[in-house]
Order: C-alpha cells, then sequence, then structure tokens
C-alpha cells in the first residue's frame, strides 16, 4: 500500500478546518472460515473507493451480497493480528475500533467502555466470547481501563485510519479491541426494545442494535469521506461509473487465486514424485 505519511493527532476529535490532502481509509477485519460472508462490507468498501483492505486469516471468504463489488476490493491477508497491525503501523495507520450503535452516547468528550459475554452464535447461549462496547452508564461495573469511544460527529480521523470491524453488530471482540488506539460508535436516541424470539426466549437490549454492522461502517466511512474531502463519482446512466475488472485479467482477484492454486498443485506433484523416487516408481525397482 502506497501510503502517505501520517500528521500527528493527539486530540479527541478533528476539526473540519484540518482537511487532509491525501487522506486513506481502510479496514481489518477477520476471516476464521473460507465460508465467512463479507459480501455485504465488501460493498460498502467498494462504494467508498477501498481497493484494498486487511484481514487475519484466510484471504478469501463468501462474498454473497457483494453483487460483484469484492472483485474491486482486494484483501492483504495475515496470519496474525500482531503482524498486520505492525504493517499498518509501518504506514502510520491509526487503527479505531469500531463498537456499533449506541443508545444516547452523543457526549464529544468520549465513553468509557466495558466488556460483556455476548453469545458467539445466536442459536447457542452457551458459547460465548468477550466483547468491547459502550458503556453509556458511568456507574457500570465492567468499565474497561481502554481508549474512550467518541460518537461520530467528533471525527476522531488522521489522515491514514484503519477503522477494525468484527462481526457483531454491538460491540468488539477483544481479541481485536485491545489493538485499537480508540474507538468509535453511531449513536441512536433510544436502546431497541426486547423482541421475543420465535422459541420463546427474550433478547437482550444490551446485545440488539438499531443497525447491522454494515450499515454503521457505511455511516462511519461516509462522514470520513465527507471530513477527507473526498469526491463523488460520475454516474452512468443509474450507475456509478467504474473500472470493468476483466476476469483472469492480471490483476484480477481471480488470476491471483487461480496462480496460488498453480502453485500448490506444483507443490503436491513434487512431494508425490520424491516419495515414488523414495519408494520404488516401478516393477523392476524391487522384489515386491
Amino acid at each position: 500500500m502506497d501510503a502517505a505519511n501520517a500528521t500527528s493527532n493527539n486530540n479527541a476529535t478533528s476539526s473540519e478546518n484540518d482537511t487532509p490532502t491525501h487522506a486513506q481509509v481502510t479496514l481489518l477485519i477477520e476471516i476464521p472460515k473460507k465460508n465467512t460472508n463479507w459480501g455485504p462490507l465488501l460493498r460498502c468498501c467498494a462504494a467508498f473507493d477501498i481497493a484494498q483492505i486487511f484481514v487475519v486469516g484466510y484471504d478469501t471468504c463468501s462474498v454473497q451480497g457483494s453483487h460483484g463489488a469484492s472483485k474491486h476490493v482486494e484483501l492483504a491477508s495475515f496470519p496474525t493480528y500482531r503482524q498486520a497491525v505492525e504493517t499498518l503501523k509501518g504506514h502510520n495507520f491509526q487503527l479505531i475500533g469500531v463498537l456499533g450503535g449506541a443508545a444516547n452516547a452523543y457526549e464529544e468528550s468520549g465513553h468509557m467502555v466495558h466488556t460483556m459475554e455476548q453469545p458467539i452464535h445466536h442459536s447457542d447461549n452457551n458459547k460465548t466470547e468477550t466483547v468491547v462496547a459502550v458503556s453509556a452508564d458511568p456507574s457500570d461495573s465492567d468499565q474497561k481501563e481502554m481508549p474512550k469511544s467518541f460518537p461520530i460527529h467528533c471525527r476522531p480521523f488522521q489522515q491514514n485510519t484503519c477503522l477494525v470491524v468484527g462481526k457483531k453488530a454491538i460491540g468488539l471482540p477483544l481479541r481485536m479491541a485491545e489493538y485499537c488506539e480508540k474507538f468509535i460508535h453511531v449513536p441512536h436516541v433510544a436502546a431497541l426494545p426486547p423482541i421475543t424470539n420465535v422459541n420463546g426466549t427474550t433478547s437482550n437490549p444490551k446485545l440488539s442494535s438499531w443497525f447491522t454492522g454494515e450499515a454503521c461502517v457505511s455511516i462511519i466511512l461516509h462522514e470520513f469521506a465527507s471530513w477527507a474531502g473526498f469526491h463523488s463519482e460520475t454516474y452512468k446512466g443509474q450507475k456509478y461509473k467504474v473500472l470493468k475488472v476483466i476476469k483472469g485479467a492480471p490483476e484480477s482477484q481471480e488470476a491471483k487465486r487461480n496462480e496460488r492454486k498453480r502453485k500448490m498443485e506444483e507443490l503436491q506433484q513434487e512431494e508425490d514424485d520424491n516419495a515414488k523416487n523414495l519408494f520404488g516408481g516401478g516393477d523392476d525397482d524391487g522384489d515386491y
């Protein structure tokens, strides 16, 4: 990634007059399984001209819901968060954790964050993970000594900003949050009321949000684009003008995947040949 030098910003918020000349924004996500679906998020990235995002885990995922937009976004994968973060910081990116929606959390001085347990899967409440979320209640006993979370209208961005995004509508897994320098959330006027599920259980309002994760990311990206002075792309008919991605072209994701597959097949063939040489490859090689 050809990143410009970041400007130092020690303030919680950014002045609208501090318009950067070459602002960049990217995302850091995780893909623990190849069938993890990030299609809607990749569509959001393409809409804001993000050509590359950073991934911990696999370099491929399900793109259902992207409607072809995934072809315009490259996935730069790393085996660990530490390696991904070191690369981002080497390009002067500030890591901001996205905590989703938060009821009545408009305070410009920022909100404390706290940890809570969330079910890993909606259908299984027995398996949980620790997430970091906005603490709108100052008396919350689970507050953590971590950076504050700021509402989006504060625009706590730097010239090079990386949004750390999880799969949950509320909160960010602790394993991701511990690398963030600050957090950002989308405030709304009231908490989502409890909802009775089909199995008779009632949802926890603290774990529910008016927004999906993709909606929150899009709102934050819109604020960043406005802060950075990005210009809207022109239209052709009722669609934006975008570069056409030719399947199999040298720079396409499809071509890169085919190249990786070819190399893996060559390595497997080489391994099979070595095995034949070791145990004998013909009828005349021994008495067996």
